[in-house]
């Protein structure tokens, strides 16, 4: 209800029918798809044309939904997941996100062997705040690409669920998860996976205020990434953050100018 009224009636209820016949599709076995859908071709080339004119650039994705719709035993898994990323990439550009979500899950589904599909699929169900179906994504995304050997994949679930943990306020599990992303992504040359999972562990040691932990993590992170990195300048800005909070963290304990011991407090003129 939530992707139709943010699509609005007419593409919604498009939407919502597309994603049934993927998620239809997906859990039939191949043998079995010949004749599965039973469809009016007037009124589904009126829907396809209500779509195409209100996002011109679905019509491509929307094309292999309707040949999904007419032979499906004939269509490959590979071009479903395909079309389901077209219109997960469009309903992000239009901030719909559970609309991106249920399309980067469709996706998933057409192709269940393909860790990225499940990553994908676990960011977009953080996004949209489905933390317990971005865990089993993510989950999903880690086994299959350490079955895979896809150490990109591997260290993208790690970086992914640690996010997770991070958003949940579980602050040591994502401090796992980011380690294990740096050793995995240091191993086999991923330089720069291993600089994202330095920079947010930055953002953690912001939030409990512990400066030596966090400037150690921002050195590595600068020196993890590409000179000319387009995330450089975020990290900057989060290093400043780790000073603000390291401050007033500090100042809670120094703001009366006077120590325990009843003497002038000697950090009172930095902290307050």
């Amino acid at each position: 209800m939530t992707v139709l009224e943010a699509a609005g009636n007419e593409l919604g209820i498009a939407f919502w029918r597309v994603l049934r016949k993927v998620h239809d599709w997906s859990l039939t076995p191949a043998e079995d798809r010949a004749g599965l859908f039973e469809i009016d071709k007037k009124a589904a080339q009126k829907r396809l044309g209500d779509v195409c004119s209100q996002a011109s650039s679905l019509v491509e994705a929307f094309g292999t939904f309707a040949r999904l719709i007419r032979t499906p035993e004939q269509i490959q898994a590979r071009q479903v997941a395909e079309a389901c990323h077209q219109a997960r990439e469009w309903a992000e550009e239009q901030s719909m996100l559970e609309a991106a979500m249920l399309f980067a899950e469709a996706a998933a589904l057409a192709e269940p062997e393909v860790p990225s599909h499940a990553n994908t699929a676990g960011r977009l169900c953080r996004r949209a705040a489905y933390d317990e179906r971005s865990t089993t994504w993510y989950h999903r995304g880690f086994g299959l690409a350490v079955r895979t050997r896809e150490r990109t994949e591997t260290i993208r679930a790690l970086l992914g669920y640690g996010g997770l943990m991070y958003h949940l306020g579980r602050h040591a599990d994502a401090r796992r998860y980011y380690e294990r992303a740096v050793r995995v992504a240091v191993h086999t040359g991923r330089h720069r996976q291993a600089a994202e999972a330095k920079h947010d562990m930055v953002l953690i040691a912001a939030e409990a205020g512990t400066y030596q932990e966090g400037e150690r993590h921002a050195r590595q992170a600068l020196q993890y990434y590409p000179v000319h990195h387009p995330r450089i300048p975020y990290l900057v800005h989060d290093v400043a953050f780790l000073f603000i909070r390291t401050v007033s963290t500090r100042s809670r304990f120094h703001c009366s100018g006077v120590c325990a011991n009843r003497s002038p407090c000697r950090e009172s003129k930095l902290w307050c």
